[in-house]
């Protein structure tokens, strides 16, 4: 019942803002260790902040069944700003 709940919530909003419902699916709550040891190298810079490992633990939520892309994010979001050091092609996730 919730799951059907939040489908209808997500597709309402989008409706709302002129756009037509996309595919998503349900990902239930559940607990995942986030991180990496103490011990282990850290190569990139986030990499260092996500140390220690640590437990995390999400609510239910809906996520797209496709990947979007930048361009399509952007067209969506047009105040939305990216950050092109990381991602500067716009056919990418």
């Amino acid at each position: 019942m919730r799951s059907s709940l939040l489908v209808a919530v997500a597709a309402s909003a989008l409706a709302t803002c002129g756009h037509q419902p996309v595919p998503m699916v349900r990902i239930p709550a559940g607990a995942f260790t986030c991180g990496a040891d103490l011990g282990e190298r850290a190569t990139l810079n986030w990499e260092k902040t996500a140390q220690p490992a640590h437990p995390v633990v999400l609510k239910e939520f809906l996520i797209d069944v496709h990947e979007v892309t930048n361009a399509e994010f952007e067209r969506f979001d047009r105040t939305h700003v990216r950050n092109r050091h990381y991602s500067a092609c716009d056919d990418c996730p």
